[in-house]
């Protein structure tokens, strides 16, 4: 009996063996995905829970009587220019509703 043909081998060529390959190969390439992408579309961490508009809306009032406080805010969340600006056009549009 070759090593090949040993239930549970690291080198078996049988059917179990070739979906794990493709599994693996697959989980990997998820893996890399979600990885270059959390640095360019997810808008928050993987895991983490969203805040609620009432709790940002809160935050931003504060925020914009400190610009210092502001501005480090989004460095510190290393949001783009773009996204600043959209973000704070969403809050401002909420604080006007009320």
């Amino acid at each position: 009996m070759s090593k090949d043909d040993v239930f549970g081998s690291p080198e078996a060529r049988d059917a179990s063996a070739y979906l794990e390959s493709i599994i693996e190969e697959s989980a990997t390439y998820l893996k890399d995905i979600v990885k270059q992408s959390s640095q360019t579309v997810l808008n928050r961490q993987l895991g983490s829970k969203k805040v609620p508009l009432r709790d940002r809306v809160a935050e931003y009032q504060m925020a914009r009587e400190d610009p210092a406080w502001l501005a480090q805010y989004f460095v510190d969340s290393g949001a783009t220019l773009e996204e600043m600006i959209q973000h704070a056009e969403e809050l401002e549009r909420e604080i006007l509703k009320r």
